[in-house]
């Protein structure tokens, strides 16, 4: 059995080499394992990027070059040239634990786990804000900050919701991943930002309603950096307004019949698939969300005073329902963004937005 490793980076080579590192130095329990790097990057940060995977040995470690498509197919691209019949999706701002490899596949034999993951470690790149700390979500598993892709369910394996295994830490079969149909749109270059969907969600999502399990295992842990541009009330209200986006795709879907098994069966209520991702995203349910960014006064005085986390919690919500609104318009303008949402999957040429060329592996 080989286990392939997909690792999409767009223009992170610094960050990609102590990925890559942390991966050629892990545990290895057979010399079965390779690992795919998908380069999504611009043109001029290609040469550094292929440079970087080029420093370890070619045994184990693939470049494969691709136009800027999104996430989604990038990490689509990973599995087709994959060799293996494991595959796990791990970011290129991650390093992954000595046991991970080990980890990965003693789960799956152990647990018979389908998904599996680990804890998302943070590294800090400056000192956090007083409201960080503040906007974790505690559960009887653990905590969890998915806004910052920030998870800790403690020093146990244990099973977990299917929702609950991210794209920077995902582990399933190849052949399930074929059968879940695959991922749904993920991050995008701004230019297609509409074209942007809940991602690996919908891949987790479907594994779970095929009746199949998730499991964590602290083997897995990976050291997640987050710079301190991404602790910022800046970059705060842009991915929230990304999440609005996301929603919207996820509730457009099931409300035309494309719900987690993929057949098109009964037409489900747009609230469902918000609150799926709420909970992914841990920011609560969407009817609250939209309640409270009606109150524009307090609204304002957030804006003015963010230095709270129920300050940032009110801003976040109210530019998630922008970006949910923003989506639903351009829904309605565009009819090859609404033939995009109803794909059946995206898997191949069908992972490519209109006016996109096909991505190439050299």
């Amino acid at each position: 059995m080989i286990h392939s490793v997909v690792i999409p980076t767009r223009n992170h080579p610094g960050s990609l080499r102590e990925t890559l590192t942390s991966l050629a130095v892990a545990e290895h329990p057979t010399d079965a394992w390779e690992v795919v790097v998908v380069d999504n990057s611009d043109d001029d940060l290609k040469p550094a990027t292929r440079a970087a995977v080029e420093a370890f040995d070619e045994s184990h470690f693939r470049y494969v070059a691709m136009e800027p498509l999104g996430l989604m197919a990038a990490r689509h691209l990973g599995v087709e040239v994959a060799r293996g019949s494991v595959v796990s999706w791990i970011d290129d701002d991650e390093d992954v634990a000595p046991t991970w490899f080990r980890g990965v596949i003693e789960c799956m034999e152990r647990h018979g786990a389908t998904l599996v993951t680990g804890p998302f470690t943070p590294a800090y790149g400056g000192t956090p804000p007083a409201w960080l700390e503040g906007l974790w979500e505690t559960s009887s598993q653990g905590r969890h900050l998915a806004f910052l892709t920030l998870l800790d369910w403690g020093s146990e394996d244990c099973e977990i919701a299917p929702l609950t295994v991210w794209g920077g830490n995902l582990s399933v079969p190849r052949s399930v991943f074929y059968a879940a149909g695959g991922s749904l749109p993920d991050y995008m270059p701004p230019s297609l930002r509409d074209f942007q969907g809940p991602g690996e969600c919908g891949l987790t999502e479907r594994i779970g309603a095929m009746g199949l399990t998730a499991w964590y295992t602290p083997l897995c842990e990976v050291t997640h950096h987050v710079p301190a541009e991404r602790m910022t009330l800046e970059y705060m209200r842009r991915r929230a307004f990304t999440v609005g986006i996301e929603w919207s795709f996820a509730a457009y879907r099931r409300e035309h019949g494309l719900g987690p098994e993929g057949d098109g069966g009964a037409v489900r209520s747009a609230g469902e698939p918000l609150r799926a991702v709420a909970r992914k995203i841990g920011l609560g349910k969407a009817r609250g969300a939209i309640r409270d960014v009606q109150r524009q006064r307090t609204l304002e005085r957030a804006l003015r005073h963010p230095e709270s986390a129920e300050a940032m919690r009110l801003i976040i919500r109210h530019d998630t329902a922008a970006g949910y609104a923003h989506h639903r318009r351009a829904l309605e303008r565009s009819h090859e963004l609404r033939e995009w949402a109803l794909r059946p999957d995206y898997l191949g040429a069908q992972g490519i937005p209109p006016g996109a060329g096909r991505p190439t592996a050299d």
